[in-house]
């Protein structure tokens, strides 16, 4: 009896240890074909994976797949949620990474320098992020230089634009009259250089 009931106890402990081993399992597959560039093999194996357990790596994991087909909703998406859930430090700094090249490419510049500074708060020396920080801030001010904010003009009443013509005109033409009176530059004539020949008999 037992023996019986020893042998059960063995039974369940295996099954349970090998049930959780089992995402971590489909995990390694995902990132042996993640590594060989089958994203899409890859992407499928993960999502096996979390149908079977929640986890913020498996959700990174997933994101960068998405990432690396071009998916880019599809990998913000998932960044967001293994961010949610992530505990460990070292998987936060690489979400935000990964979270700011997804804003970069999508030209959300300001997601993007905001998910490297959270980043950075974590390791401060980082010098990819700084340069890719740099990069996005950049490329802000010279977007904020093209489009500058304008305010909207009131309506003029038809004579206030009618006058403003009017002015206009008497302007140019003013300009006009002082153009023709004003001397034209004239060109010096370049010097050339002296030049002693000395006869070689």
């Amino acid at each position: 009896m037992r023996s019986k009931v020893l042998i059960n106890i063995v039974v369940i402990i295996f099954i349970a240890d090998v049930l959780y081993a089992w995402p971590a399992l489909k995990v390694n597959k995902g990132n042996k074909t993640y590594e060989k560039g089958n994203y899409e093999e890859a992407e499928s194996v993960y999502l096996e994976a979390l149908a079977e357990k929640e986890s913020a790596r498996i959700y990174y994991n997933l994101a960068n797949c998405y990432y690396s087909q071009g998916k880019l909703e599809e990998a913000e998406e998932n960044y967001e949620k293994a961010l949610s859930i992530a505990e460990d430090a070292e998987i936060r700094h690489k979400i935000y990474y990964n979270l700011g090249n997804v804003y970069f490419r999508k030209k959300k510049y300001a997601g993007s320098v905001a998910s490297w500074k959270k980043m950075l708060m974590s390791d401060p020396v980082d010098e990819d992020t700084r340069f890719n920080m740099e990069v996005a801030l950049k490329l802000m001010r010279k977007k904020n230089m093209k489009m500058p904010r304008s305010k909207p003009k009131p309506k003029e009443s038809d004579s206030e634009s009618k006058k403003k013509k009017k002015d206009k005109r008497k302007a140019r033409n003013k300009l006009r009259k002082m153009g023709n009176k004003l001397k034209k530059p004239t060109r010096k004539k370049k010097k050339q250089p002296k030049i002693k020949v000395e006869k070689d008999w």
